[in-house]
Order: structure tokens, then C-alpha cells, then sequence
């Protein structure tokens, strides 16, 4: 998108970053996420802003800025 453009930037589509440690729950987890799984991951809704415009792209991409996601903790008796 812009010259030296510093591809450690964008980490990645989810479904490569993450670990299901029981593959048990595998499937589960593929039919829960759906299509969010190929959602790729930035450092910063400048990033995204910056790859839609001068990026280029051949498909639709849905990126996940990490400064815009907030977590929530999950009670123990969930857990």
C-alpha cells in the first residue's frame, strides 16, 4: 500500500493464529466461527484503512484491527 510498507503489520487470517488444543472440539470451533476464521488480523485500524485503499486486494478481505478489540473475561463457572 505505501512504500516500506512493514508487512510485520499484519499478523495473519485467525484461523492461522490460533490452537484448538482438544481436537475434539474442532469442528465445533470451524462451525462456531464460520467464514471469521479467514478474517485477517492488522495492528491497527490504520492498517486496515491504508490495505482497502492502496492495497490492491484481489477478493474481499474482512480485516481485525487488534486496537479495536476488547476482551471480556469469562466467569469460572463457564470456564
Amino acid at each position: 500500500p505505501e512504500p516500506r510498507f512493514d508487512r510485520g503489520r499484519v499478523k495473519g487470517a485467525v484461523a492461522k493464529l490460533i490452537r484448538v488444543r482438544d481436537r475434539a472440539v474442532t469442528d465445533a470451533v470451524e462451525i462456531v466461527a464460520g467464514g471469521k476464521l479467514y478474517s485477517v488480523v492488522v495492528d491497527t485500524d490504520k492498517t486496515a484503512s491504508a490495505l482497502l485503499q492502496k492495497g490492491q486486494l484481489k477478493r474481499r478481505v474482512t480485516f481485525v484491527p487488534l486496537n479495536r478489540i476488547q476482551g471480556h473475561s469469562v466467569p469460572p463457572k463457564v470456564a
